[in-house]
């Protein structure tokens, strides 16, 4: 019987209290009153945060208002997966991680699952929705190499003949700025998620594209082309970006050491994720990649020149999506053309929604059955 694991996205996964294993990521509460102390307790910091945290099972679904409101998570996803592997003799299981975490410790709680699933020798398929795609697209290239010293070794296509990926931010995102500078809204709360919590967050500058694709026009004076130079530490300070926010500084004051530990880690795993290919892989696998468009996703910061002028990119620049991951950085990474590629593009359809709903998530089923 084949395997198949799916490997959730950004926010897909529980946060538990490591101690009283009480659920923290997501409670009803959150959406009604402005609490948001979800910060990792090890970051750019030397100032220790009160909640330790773990992540638990996948998030299937928030019922804020039982039977009246509720938010979707993965329920459908999997409920839509396992109905096609009971249908085609196949065994569905997941895997978790910290969404707030360095990336190489997310990908190495993934392939631990991949190497347990793959014991007897029988190599698996895998669906990976967002976050997920980055790090089974990793561990394919490098497996679990770190970023600071990896060299191409293809190790993913020794375990792994299938790979699925949907939605996801291949070529980094900018989105998360709004994060960074606002927090997250639901309802009534207008603090669900604060901009001191994603600052924390380790994964966020692991999403910051590679500098290929860190600029943007420039609405003063023509429009020229400016450089955001995001992994540098200098930029976040002059900007008072994340932990040069006057404010965050007073509660997380910066150890620009390990700041920099941050970006610099961050810069290395964008660079291997376009490196060119060096040695082609012995064996080809199959990779499927779903990506939506018609929504415009993309959001700039504001930035400061030389002279310190502000500079002010659009929120919204009009680049169609799926309302979290512009379509260019949905796109297959190069170097996957090295395997049997499919690449399918899905009008108008929300970033859960491609995953959640049966109607596009029976693209995925036509490709495994391949």
């Amino acid at each position: 019987m084949t395997k198949l694991l799916f490997i959730p996205g950004y926010f897909g996964s529980k946060l538990k209290d490591r101690l009283s294993g009480k659920t923290r990521w997501v409670r009803i509460s959150d959406f009604f009153t402005n609490k948001y102390d979800l910060q990792m307790s090890e970051s750019y910091s030397d100032v220790g945060v009160k909640n330790d945290l773990v992540n638990g099972d996948i998030l299937l679904k928030v019922r804020v208002l039982p039977k009246i409101y509720e938010v979707e998570s993965y329920e459908k996803t999997l409920k839509h997966l396992g109905h096609f592997c009971q249908k085609t003799n196949r065994e569905l299981h997941t895997v978790t991680y910290d969404w707030r975490d360095d990336f190489q410790h997310s990908i190495q709680k993934v392939a631990n699952k991949i190497y347990e699933l793959t014991a007897s020798g029988e190599k698996i398929e895998v669906v990976a929705h967002s976050n997920g795609g980055i790090l089974i697209s990793y561990f394919l290239r490098y497996g679990t190499q770190d970023f600071l010293s990896a060299s191409e070794n293809w190790e993913g296509t020794n375990y792994i003949k299938k790979i699925s990926i949907v939605a996801s931010p291949l070529h980094g995102i900018l989105s998360l700025f709004k994060h960074v500078k606002y927090g997250t809204t639901v309802l009534q709360n207008k603090r669900l998620m604060g901009s001191l919590d994603y600052t924390s967050f380790k994964s966020t500058y692991f999403f910051l594209p590679h500098e290929n694709w860190q600029k943007g026009y420039i609405h003063k004076k023509g429009e020229n082309l400016k450089s955001l130079n995001l992994h540098n530490l200098e930029t976040w300070k002059k900007n008072q970006w994340g932990p040069y926010n006057p404010g965050h500084i007073k509660e997380l004051p910066v150890n620009e050491e390990k700041f920099q530990n941050i970006l610099t880690r961050a810069q290395a795993f964008q660079n291997l994720m376009i490196q060119n290919v060096s040695e082609r892989p012995k064996e080809k696998i199959k990779i499927q990649v779903i990506r939506g468009v018609g929504l415009t996703t993309f959001f700039y910061p504001t930035l400061k020149d030389e002279e310190s002028s502000t500079y002010h990119y659009p929120k919204q620049d009009k680049i169609d999506g799926d309302g979290i991951v512009a379509a260019h950085s949905a796109s297959p990474l190069h170097w996957f053309d090295q395997h049997q590629l499919r690449f399918d593009t899905i009008q108008s359809a929300e970033h859960l929604k491609i995953i959640s709903e049966y109607q596009y998530q029976k693209t995925i089923h036509d490709f495994l059955e391949s």
